[in-house]
């Protein structure tokens, strides 16, 4: 089996039937409907349309970032991303895949960093948290 085979044999990410409601003003409102789309190891693929019409959202639920309080899937919606089931993977699983296996870089660069906060606390927080070493082995790698 050649490389492309096999990426197109196992999908890093796959969504299937994605629909996504979200609660406001105590009503459910559909932002997402019926979503499809599998992206292979080595792909490149861009989300394209007009403002509003469910890029970051469909985004966003790769690694179930939207606010759960607010946020509803279809039962028969399925993300997965390297076979796990995002959608109803525990809380636990979600922070160890977030960032060690799978990370996300947002559209605005002037929300991706917290400007109150030095950048070098916050580079090693990630390093800490997923790779479990130390402030100073922290630092070092970073």
């Amino acid at each position: 089996m050649s490389r492309t085979d096999a990426a197109r044999a196992a999908p890093v990410v796959a969504i299937e039937g994605l629909t996504i409601r979200m609660l406001r003003d105590d009503a459910l409102h559909a932002v997402v409907q019926g979503i499809s789309l599998d992206i292979g190891a080595g792909e490149t693929v861009g989300l394209v349309g007009e403002s509003g019409s469910g890029k970051t959202v469909t985004a966003m639920s790769l690694l179930r970032l939207l606010p759960a309080a607010k946020t509803r899937y279809d039962e028969t919606s399925r993300v997965q991303v390297r076979g796990e089931d995002v959608l109803r993977a525990p809380d636990e699983r979600l922070r160890a895949l977030r960032g060690a296996e799978v990370a996300m870089v947002f559209q605005e660069p002037m929300t991706a960093l917290n400007p109150v906060l030095r950048i070098g606390r916050q580079l090693t927080e990630v390093i800490r948290r997923h790779a479990g070493l130390d402030d100073a082995a922290a630092r070092e790698r970073a």
